[in-house]
């Protein structure tokens, strides 16, 4: 969905079985990156985002992530791709089905 310069994504999936709890840990360090200098700097690089959620339903199979930000998809992907943000995401993903990677999993 477009507003103006906004666009809004929103993606569902299901959590791959006996994953759940794991994800939670990831989002939950995700989170806290107050104390991650490096993330903290990646996402002042990322002028174009307004808002990021990550919800956790239906007991635990499922996971919604949703997003504001201006301008196109692409630009989008690529700010967070080019960025430590990328990575950590592919870490919260890699706990869910059919979503491609963009960098390899950080542990």
């Amino acid at each position: 969905m477009r507003d103006g310069v906004c666009s809004e994504f929103t993606v569902v999936t299901k959590i791959k079985p006996g994953h759940a709890d794991a994800l939670r840990e990831d989002l939950a360090t995700l989170a806290s990156g107050s104390d991650d200098a490096e993330a903290r700097a990646a996402l002042r690089q990322i002028s174009t985002l307004h808002d990021a959620r990550h919800v956790i339903f239906d007991n635990g199979t499922r996971h919604l992530f949703a997003s504001v930000f201006d301008g196109s998809w692409d630009t989008y992907i690529d700010d967070f791709g080019k960025t430590a943000i990328g990575g950590r995401f592919d870490k919260v993903f890699s706990h869910t089905e059919g979503v491609p990677r963009h960098h390899p999993i950080r542990r």
